[in-house]
């Protein structure tokens, strides 16, 4: 049982030493002592972090007694098990795999340390699993689907007003239907630690979306860095290993405001692993070969007459050769306050600062055929 096990006389009591790991290649553990110490912090899991963490074990436990001992290569699909919040097992199989925390349980605990205060987030009752989270989706949009967000919002005692109403809204009515006051989904601790991220698609009245979703700041260190694979990378982690609340919004006509949008649904999401190793790698592999293969070029943007686009500031439009919309699902978009905005130099060429996005067409048809009141 979870409380006897050797998982849990380990994680009961952690004491964690945070130190700089400064070099850019492996090291001997003996070199390990050049390394500066930055602090130490000791920690106790809650009562509520201690039952996913059980769940989490019990779920691995109840798979490998299930696997007969004459077959047991089907120890390999441990590294696909999508149902587990805190917990990840690693290495890979044949290699004797071992429990692991995931890295936003980590980045939550290395937070609060550094700090130096206890992280204002919010406790939800009664929810310590994917499927406790996927039964109070069904609930919720049971309950309020067809609403209009304005309508929710009022219902839910969000106080708004013409000036409030922006994309940040239907998170505020998302962490509302989940029972808190917290203003971020992020600021519920369960969400926080498991890495459970809020997007938002808003379709129009052809069932298509308004729009592509943003995603995270690429780090051009990592890509930089010859000995980085896919599956240690920033790419990998951030499809592989988050969940995502996936909220659907629908106009009643073209650009109608957000107040006035209909509420379908929202559900849990998560990437499969071929979208991952094809469509993500694809992104990865692309961008990897042009900055390390001195591939990487400025192009200028050219108008359907042909002539060069011109920035509003009088500058000729250009943008970095990276993976396009045209050619990839997962794909590369800068940002900025405007066109001068150039502060990022990659293989020497100035860009914007530039952002993973996915155009969520294929995302939209796995919702649609799922049913999202179960």
């Amino acid at each position: 049982e979870f409380i006897y096990s050797h998982f849990w006389a380990k994680a009961e009591h952690l004491l964690f030493v945070f130190y700089i790991y400064d070099s850019y290649v492996p090291v001997k553990a003996l070199e390990y002592r050049d390394f500066v110490i930055e602090g130490y912090y000791f920690n106790q899991f809650s009562n509520e972090d201690q039952k996913v963490l059980e769940h989490d074990w019990v779920l691995v436990r109840n798979f490998i007694r299930s696997v007969p001992q004459d077959k047991k290569e089907q120890y390999a699909e441990l590294s696909h098990m999508r149902d587990l919040m805190y917990l990840d097992t690693a290495p890979k199989w044949p290699n004797p795999p071992r429990f692991r925390l995931k890295k936003s349980v980590v980045d939550a605990i290395v937070q609060r340390y550094f700090e130096k205060k206890e992280e204002e987030t919010e406790v939800l009752d009664g929810i310590y699993s994917y499927s406790d989270i996927d039964r109070h989706c069904a609930r919720v949009t049971s309950q309020y689907r067809g609403k209009k967000a304005k309508d929710i919002a009022t219902t839910l005692g969000l106080n708004i007003s013409d000036k409030s109403l922006s994309k940040n809204l239907n998170e505020q009515i998302i962490v509302r239907l989940f029972g808190s006051d917290a203003k971020k989904l992020s600021k519920i601790d369960l969400f926080n630690k498991a890495g459970i991220i809020c997007k938002t698609i808003v379709l129009n009245p052809k069932g298509n979306r308004t729009e592509d979703m943003k995603l995270f700041s690429v780090d051009f260190d990592e890509l930089m860095y010859k000995n980085v694979s896919f599956e240690d990378s920033s790419f990998f982690d951030y499809f592989n290993n988050h969940q995502f609340i996936v909220v659907l919004f629908e106009e009643l006509k073209d650009k109608a405001p957000l107040s006035e949008d209909l509420f379908v649904g929202f559900k849990r999401y998560s990437f499969s692993d071929d979208f991952i190793d094809t469509v993500v790698r694809k992104a990865w592999d692309d961008t990897r070969d042009k900055i390390l293969n001195n591939k990487l070029v400025d192009v200028i943007c050219y108008d359907k007459e042909g002539n060069p686009k011109m920035n509003k500031l009088g500058t000729v439009q250009s943008a970095p050769n990276f993976i396009k919309k045209a050619d990839n699902e997962v794909f590369f978009r800068g940002s900025g306050k405007d066109s001068s905005d150039k502060s990022q130099v990659v293989n020497g060429i100035k860009m914007l600062k530039q952002y993973l996005w996915l155009n969520p067409k294929a995302l939209i048809e796995d919702l649609k055929k799922s049913n999202f009141i179960e």
